[in-house]
Parts: C-alpha cells; structure tokens; sequence
C-alpha cells in the first residue's frame, strides 16, 4: 500500500488498521507563538508543522454502538489562570505513533430468541473501542474529553464527520508513517475495504 502525502497542501488520508481518516492541513510558518516551554528542536521544525484531524470512517462506525462515553488517559486540558475560563488546553501533550490515544465506550443490542408468544427477545452488551495515535504529534484537542479526563452522554452522536482529535504533527511524522505503510489514499483505502466483511453494526441498504 502507497501514500500520496504532499508537502504544504491540504489532503485526506487513511488509516486501514483502525478505520481512520486524517485530515492534513499546513500550519503557518511562525514562531511568535511557540510557547516557552517548547525545546528548541521543536521551534526550529515549527515551519514544517500540520494540523491533523482525526475521525473514523464509515466502516470503522459499523464496529462500535450507541456512544456511552470517551475516555483519553494522555490528554486532560489544564484548569486555567483566567476565572474568565473554565480550563485551557496544554500544548505540551506528546504522543507518539502507535500510542494509546482514547478509548470509546460503546452500548449495543443483540436478538437472543423468541419468548413463548414469538415476540422478539432482545439482550444488550457493551464494548469498548481502542484508538491509538495513527502518526506522532502533540495533542490539541480530543472530542468531549474535558479536564477529568473523560466524556459521557447519552445526546451526543458520533459519527463520519465527528473529529475526535487534534494534533499538531511535522512533515518528518507524517513521511514516517507513510513509509510503515500505515496511511494511504482514499482509492488505496477503499480497496482495503472492499475485501473486508462488513462491521457488526452493519445496517443493510434495503434495495426498494
């Protein structure tokens, strides 16, 4: 499998192992806002830092229920300075490829029989669903996860468009994966999908 990350342009990749798609989008060439506590290697690649949003496919959805919550041990904002703000985002969380990134807890239905008058018997389950950091960078943000650490609620939805994290990545990060084979193009992905069953959340398309 083959990537086609391009240097400084905004473009889609995937992730086939977890279902993920990354959107890439260049950080402008500055250092004003490089925070102090940054080390000096981190300042000097800051021209050749991106944006990375991540959420999961259409087919990564099919594996995971209805949303109970979204827990992330690597990433909890800061309670901040300001009593004008309730908590702030730390720009120091660092996470490498591979790491563990959040965990979704997930609720789900299953038929188990038929009672004596043939009514449909129904029996719940939970899962959980293991995310981790598809390419090195430092954590922004993550979906829902505020400073304990931790997201539940039963109004929220997930779904193809939901971004459930931020990083801030360079160029050398993204190449690095690229080389592992670990993200390709959206033709590339697709063809992985294909030769794979579908999730056990798949819902039919009912042909009229």
């Amino acid at each position: 499998m083959t990537s086609s990350f391009r240097h400084g342009v905004v473009q889609k990749l995937f992730h086939p192992a977890q279902h993920l798609w990354i959107q890439i989008s260049p950080q402008a060439t500055t250092t004003t806002k490089v925070p102090t506590r940054v080390t000096p290697a981190i300042v000097q690649s800051q021209h050749g830092l991106y944006l990375l949003e991540i959420g999961l496919t259409p087919r990564g959805l099919e594996d995971i229920g209805d949303l109970a919550a979204i827990q992330s041990a690597v990433f909890q904002p800061k309670l901040s300075t300001n009593h004008n703000e309730e908590e702030e985002e730390d720009p120091q969380r660092t996470i490498r490829r591979g790491d563990d990134l959040l965990t979704i807890e997930w609720q789900g239905h299953s038929i188990t029989g038929a009672d004596e008058l043939y009514h449909t018997v129904w029996d719940s389950f939970e899962g959980r669903t293991q995310l981790k950091a598809p390419v090195s960078g430092r954590i922004r943000h993550v979906w829902g996860v505020g400073s304990h650490g931790s997201f539940s609620s039963a109004d929220c939805s997930l779904d193809e468009d939901t971004v459930l994290a931020q990083l801030t990545g360079t160029a050398q990060d993204l190449a690095e994966a690229c080389r592992q084979n670990e993200l390709v193009n959206e033709k590339e992905y697709g063809r992985v999908v294909d030769t794979m069953p579908p999730g056990k959340f798949h819902e039919p398309i009912e042909v009229a």
